[in-house]
């Protein structure tokens, strides 16, 4: 912190005042940080709410953010994520295909 020498006041009696320095700015909104409902999840996944939730109380699924008393989000990327690791586990178990049956 700077201080600034003698600064009046409206008595005309002088201070030190403290200059806060800048805060550091904050980052953008990243989409890879949006929270989604379990209806986006179910659709992003084709599983239905029920196995979401049940994946994810099995800990096979990015674990929920309480949103509330009765409500629970995801962050989308760890559901790409989870997506995408399914993906390579097929890919793997075909000998490295990439896309689809041949």
């Amino acid at each position: 912190m700077q201080k600034n020498s003698k600064n009046t006041t409206q008595d005309d009696t002088t201070t030190d005042e403290l200059v806060m320095p800048n805060p550091a700015p904050i980052a953008p909104y990243s989409s890879e940080h949006k929270i989604i409902s379990a209806k986006e999840v179910a659709a992003l996944t084709s599983l239905s709410k029920g196995q979401v939730h049940k994946l994810a109380a099995s800990g096979e699924f990015p674990v929920p953010i309480p949103m509330g008393q009765r409500r629970v989000g995801w962050i989308r990327r760890e559901v790409i994520v989870w997506i995408e690791e399914r993906i390579a586990e097929r890919d793997m178990n075909r000998g490295g295909a990439e896309h689809g049956p041949t």
